[in-house]
């Protein structure tokens, strides 16, 4: 058996990010090529129940309604007078480590490595593939969007997880994302200035949400 039996079927997904365009080289270059790349291979697929969900619903007449996709929430309308309190699941626990109100109309995106993996020889194999080199994203554990958007704020998730905690603000930036959060490998929250004026965190948020720093090999 190969030391690494995934090895040729992440070898196959960083070949298919190179046709895409995006690269794995040129670090003045890596931000650009995530973003391009993730577009192209995220393909929005929650992004549309969600969308499609929210119209019918309205056409039907109802004005008020949560609708979840495979763990993403669009929110609209409140619940009876108050609005809707939606949860961000911790990535390494039970429960939630964060939540925020939404009164009008909006989505919460979330992509992380802990819905979809398998562990080999204590490595975790997840579904978010690094373009740069064709492996799970080592990085980030988890990143959430919230934008009225289901469609603009899904792909951008995945890229802000792909980006890690070195790139991801100044790729939310480039994307127009002005709502977003990152959890880093180690368990440190990261989150823009607009999404801090509103987030409730059930966590110390200056401090690490996982028990101890995770080894590479836990990370992979």
């Amino acid at each position: 058996m190969p030391k690494d039996p995934a090895a040729r079927y992440y070898a196959a997904g960083r070949g298919a990010a190179e046709h895409a365009g995006a690269g794995v080289r040129g670090p003045q270059r890596s931000k650009a090529r995530i973003k391009r790349c993730v577009w192209i291979l995220a393909l929005t697929p929650r992004a549309m129940p969600l969308t499609g969900g929210s119209k019918a619903l309205r056409a039907l007449g109802m004005k008020n309604a949560i609708l979840n996709a495979g763990g993403d929430l669009r929110a609209y309308g409140r619940r009876g007078v108050r609005p809707w309190h939606i949860g961000i699941r911790h990535p390494r626990a039970p429960g939630v480590f964060a939540s925020v109100e939404i009164e009008t109309d909006e989505s919460i995106l979330t992509s992380g490595d802990y819905e979809r993996f398998f562990i080999y020889n204590r490595k975790r194999y997840h579904h978010v593939i690094d373009p740069r080199t064709g492996y799970p994203v080592r990085k980030a554990i988890c990143a959430t969007v919230i934008h009225r958007s289901a469609a603009v704020g899904d792909a951008p998730a995945t890229a802000l997880l792909v980006a890690g905690p070195d790139h991801w603000e100044a790729l939310a930036q480039a994307m127009g994302i002005k709502q977003a959060m990152l959890v880093d490998a180690a368990g440190n929250i990261h989150v823009t200035s607009k999404l801090r004026e509103r987030i409730r965190f059930h966590v110390d948020p200056g401090r690490s949400i996982v028990k101890r720093a995770l080894t590479d090999d836990e990370r992979g």
